[in-house]
């Protein structure tokens, strides 16, 4: 059998092969002491991250800012994703507003309307911003939706 020989050619029998030695990792040129150290102590070495296989591109309506996307008088570039998290946190503060408010004027009428208002106030606060986050989970599921069709029908077309 030769001696670069995988298996034997007349019986098909593998042939024993030592483990090789692990390859020394490569390392860039431009910092030579840092590869020095790095041959050094190679448990301190940082690992190279590969480049990511795919990455969105940027188009010109994602690139355009918040402005001029407000006054993009075609509609081709949506602001809803862009904003949808500030409208969620004026929708918490006007609901805490509404709480505030109806258990002040529940205490200006009585003080048993009052009491009674500090314990519904919580539960309506809470009932409020779960329907609103709910509405906006929907608003921003349809914005999405249209972003992500456009993108495809954008890539069938080349």
């Amino acid at each position: 059998m030769a001696d670069t020989a995988a298996a034997c050619p007349a019986c098909g029998e593998l042939r024993y092969q030592p483990p090789q030695a692990p390859q020394q990792p490569q390392y860039p040129a431009a910092a030579p002491q840092q590869a020095q150290q790095a041959q050094q102590y190679p448990q301190y070495a940082q690992p190279q991250q590969p480049a990511p296989a795919y990455a969105m591109p940027v188009s010109a309506d994602e690139a355009k800012g918040f402005i001029a996307a407000l006054f993009d008088l075609s509609f081709t570039s949506f602001i809803t994703t862009k904003i949808i998290k500030f409208m969620y946190i004026v929708a918490i503060i006007i609901c805490g507003l509404y709480a505030l408010g109806m258990v002040g004027a529940a205490f200006s009428s009585s003080s048993m309307l009052g009491l009674g208002a500090l314990i519904a106030a919580p539960l309506l606060f809470l009932l409020f911003v779960v329907m609103a986050r709910i509405y906006m989970e929907l608003v921003i599921v349809i914005f999405r939706g249209a972003e992500h069709l456009a993108e495809i029908a954008k890539q069938t077309r080349r």
